[in-house]
């Protein structure tokens, strides 16, 4: 049975151009199940969220395409060279501030996306 792992991309922008191309090389690489945008806790940028199975894919294939999604460079080169699977998106969480960040993205409307 495949693992489940998630696959996040971090946008140090809240360019909505930047956003779509996130999306659409998550399209691409048929992340859209489980998809979830949240505004970053400093609403500085975007934090994309997706759950895919780890068949085929390496740490270092998972993180070629955060990086191709635009992914904070500096963050991948660091997940690689420690060898992290999980990418931590925040410093501090609770209830509240994930309750006003997350917005669940339509499968429907990622697919809509001319890539």
């Amino acid at each position: 049975m495949d693992k489940i792992t998630r696959i996040t991309c971090d946008l140090d922008t809240t360019n909505i151009s930047a956003l779509i191309r996130c999306l659409k090389v998550f399209r691409r690489y048929k992340f859209t199940e489980d998809l979830t945008v949240r505004k970053s806790s400093s609403g500085n940028g975007y934090h994309v969220i997706a759950w895919t199975s780890t068949k085929g894919r390496t740490l270092k294939k998972l993180i070629k395409i955060r990086r191709k999604a635009g992914d904070d460079k500096i963050r991948c080169d660091l997940d690689l060279k420690s060898n992290r699977q999980v990418q931590v998106l925040f410093t501090k969480k609770t209830k509240k501030e994930i309750k006003n960040e997350k917005t669940k993205t339509s499968t429907n409307r990622i697919n809509s996306i001319d890539v």
